[in-house]
């Protein structure tokens, strides 16, 4: 869920897999057409016990989300909240994320 302000264009949200290779590619979800000073829900599967997942929230022009907040839940059990009150990015990372070592 994403609380928008009046300047709902300049946010932009991406929810992705980790690979084997310990990045981001696969998109689950994203969306950057988000309604203005509304609150924006998103739904996606994941299967938080086998795989990481990240979230990232962009506000284009790196001034927050004025009054608005991002909000993350998983069967009715919150797994994240900000207010994004300032700055460019909020990335939050869950499911099953352990450190992976990669060697050359």
């Amino acid at each position: 869920q994403i609380k928008t302000d009046k300047e709902s264009k300049e946010t932009r949200f991406i929810v992705s897999q980790r690979n084997g290779e310990n990045k981001f590619k696969k998109t689950i979800i994203s969306g950057n057409k988000l309604k203005k000073s509304k609150i924006n829900n998103f739904y996606g599967c994941v299967n938080t016990r086998k795989f990481c997942y990240r979230l990232k929230v962009v506000d284009t022009k790196k001034n927050g989300i004025s009054g608005g907040h991002i909000k993350m839940s998983s069967d009715g059990k919150a797994l994240y909240f900000d207010k994004f009150k300032t700055g460019k990015k909020r990335v939050k990372t869950f499911g099953f994320c352990k450190k992976k070592r990669i060697f050359d």
